[in-house]
């Protein structure tokens, strides 16, 4: 018995652990938590790390909102840059392959709003879903609001409904990679 006690043990260190493959979805998520608690600094929309933001899209930081650059920022640094390039969520909605958007909110997906009768928007990335909201990550927005804030100053881990909130209205989500599989 206690032979055969030892030779488990042998094979168990001898053995290769399992390998663990994550998903792209994980993988964008992991990447975007890694930020959060980022805040600006010296100004609205400014700041190191909100600059790097912005200079995903373009090379420039001109100060501009960045909730889509953060998005924008992730994808590149985790290979899910699939979708139109601009740090204009509408214009990222509208020109990104239609077969992209999906109906329901799942995690790794993008949720776009827009300001009722307006062409601005907000942009956050989709951790998951559960019975009280859509749990997501955003930048440029604000702590601890229920409503849509597309102008705050950081990034944060929020809880959105799927109708959308005050004068924001969820347009839509996105799939950041061309195969939805």
């Amino acid at each position: 018995m206690a032979s055969s006690s030892k030779t488990r043990t042998q094979v168990s260190k001898t053995d290769p652990s399992p390998k663990t493959t994550l998903s792209r979805e994980s993988i964008l998520i992991s990447e975007a938590k890694k930020w959060l608690g980022v805040t600006e600094k010296g100004g609205n929309n400014k700041g190191p790390e909100v600059e790097a933001f912005q200079r995903a899209v373009d090379g420039k930081a001109q100060g501009e909102p960045w909730c889509m650059s953060f998005v924008q920022f992730c994808l590149i640094k985790t290979g899910g840059d699939l979708i139109a390039r601009s740090e204009h969520c509408l214009t990222v909605w509208n020109r990104t392959d239609k077969a992209q958007r999906i109906p329901e909110p799942r995690s790794g997906c993008l949720m776009i709003w827009r300001h009722k009768g307006s062409d601005q928007g907000h942009v956050a990335i989709v951790e998951f879903t559960g019975l009280d909201g859509i749990h997501t990550i955003e930048g440029n927005t604000a702590p601890h609001r229920r409503e849509v804030t597309r102008e705050g100053d950081g990034v944060y881990q929020l809880i959105r409904s799927p109708k959308g909130e005050g004068t924001m209205e969820v347009v839509g989500y996105l799939w950041p990679w061309k195969e939805t599989a």
